[in-house]
């Protein structure tokens, strides 16, 4: 949530929905403590104390990317590029490598249908799905069969992805299986809209309402949202009556549906919308918390949140402090 969704076209074969969010923080969890800020249309980046450790000089594209990993960041204006710490270019074997580890595996592609791989290259899973995500809680959701329109509540938006070749305009949605990282499928039934297992749970729709299946596939959580989305430090976000609040893993609502727009919560804290960009943190028992309104807020990661109050951004930490301002 609190992203920017826009409408693109894909080509001949459909839509794709893209999207970007009102405020720069990492969001992979193997993402270094390396945090973004932009002077004069140009970023660098301060550490987790606020020390600066690359001067302002970057290209940057949107709220989205922009990582360090393992020390390396790829540098936007220039393709395959690798910068460190320092804003030096890396040269090596390895530097330029684009597959995406998650819990030890990667998908990979061959042909039209995808599989695992583990690190040293080899499938562990053998190539069998035309669409595979990464791997999160030990699970991954999987498509089986197409051409169909995929649907996502992930990425900001509900508008489809054309899994398959065909132009047809009619083409039925999608269905998920989730598989472990045995590569067995461990759901009996499968589901047009499915979010990413955590926490041991996994948000799925069931006719027009969500609930939460087990890693057995079972539903332990009825359908009974609007929307749902996966668990984080034991809460989930949820919709109702157009509106989002918070449940516990049984199901039951800790923090009334009355947000316009939410984020998970990290660290003991989430960003949820008041008004029309007017953001607060709230605690785990939904009281606000760290000062005031935002403009645009972020969740925190690795202690630090990026925050906009007119025309002033900083980084704040878990007691409100701010550590940087630009």
């Amino acid at each position: 949530m609190l992203k920017l969704a826009v409408l693109l076209l894909a080509g001949a074969i459909g839509f794709a929905c893209s999207w970007d969010y009102l405020i720069w923080i990492p969001r992979s969890a193997t993402a270094d403590a390396l945090y973004r800020f932009v002077v004069d249309g140009k970023a660098g980046y301060i550490d987790r104390q606020g020390k600066v450790v690359m001067e302002p000089r970057l290209e940057f594209d949107g709220n989205s990317g922009g990582e360090f990993h393992n020390g390396l960041l790829k540098d936007p204006s220039k393709n395959g590029q690798y910068l460190d710490r320092s804003g030096n270019v890396v040269v090596g074997e390895n530097s330029g490598s684009e597959q995406k580890f998650s819990e030890g595996l990667a998908v990979r592609r061959v042909g039209e249908k995808v599989g695992y791989v583990g690190e040293d290259g080899k499938f562990v899973i053998e190539p069998r799905f035309l669409y595979g995500s990464e791997f999160k809680d030990g699970m991954a959701k999987v498509l089986l069969e197409g051409d169909c329109l995929m649907f996502s509540n992930e990425e900001g938006c509900h508008f489809p992805t054309v899994v398959g070749n065909s132009l047809r305009k009619d083409l039925p949605h999608c269905r998920f299986e989730y598989i472990n990282k045995s590569g067995v499928l461990v759901t009996n039934g499968s589901f047009e809209m499915a979010g990413s297992f955590s926490e041991g749970l996994a948000p799925v729709r069931v006719g027009e309402s969500w609930g939460f299946i087990n890693k057995r596939g079972v539903l332990e959580i009825e359908a009974q949202f609007e929307e749902a989305w996966p668990f984080s430090e034991g809460r989930a976000r949820i919709r109702k009556d157009l509106l989002m609040g918070y449940v516990d893993r049984h199901g039951k609502v800790l923090i009334q549906a009355q947000y316009d727009s939410a984020e998970d919560f990290h660290e003991g804290f989430a960003v949820v919308e008041v008004g029309e960009f007017r953001f607060r943190y709230i605690d785990k028992s939904g009281r606000y918390a760290l000062g005031g309104e935002y403009e645009a807020a972020s969740p925190f990661f690795k202690g630090l949140a990026h925050v906009k109050k007119g025309k002033q951004f900083s980084y704040i930490d878990t007691t409100g402090k701010v550590v940087f301002q630009y």
